[in-house]
């Protein structure tokens, strides 16, 4: 969603996404009908520093700071696959039953 903060990438990554369609869901417009949940996010889409962000994603050479040409994507693809593999290997490594393990015939690792 960060790289969508020009289109409703703020909104998606404070208030998440409706089942189906991906459009951002919204708070209701009446305060008085705000949860305590709703009003944190409320707080967080309004005081986040999303230039901060999106500098973030620049420095790291994800997203362009000038896009010349119109049809020019304003992301680097290669690096955007980049992180998403990195952010997909993070999470599986997570996941207990494929963790690496060190076989017993090679002994000890590091204490593993």
């Amino acid at each position: 969603w960060l790289m969508r903060l020009g289109l409703e990438g703020s909104d998606s990554f404070s208030f998440g996404v409706n089942d189906g369609s991906w459009d951002p869901k919204l708070p209701p417009s009446d305060p008085s009908l705000h949860s305590e949940e709703i009003k944190r996010r409320v707080a967080f889409r309004k005081n986040a520093n999303w230039s901060d962000m999106h500098k973030l994603l620049e420095d790291a050479g994800i997203m362009k700071s000038q896009v010349i040409v119109a049809s020019e994507s304003h992301h680097d693809p290669e690096r955007t696959l980049a992180m998403l593999s990195l952010t997909a290997y993070h999470d599986i490594m997570k996941i207990q039953a494929l963790l690496p393990t060190v076989q017993k015939e090679h002994g000890n690792w590091c204490g593993f």
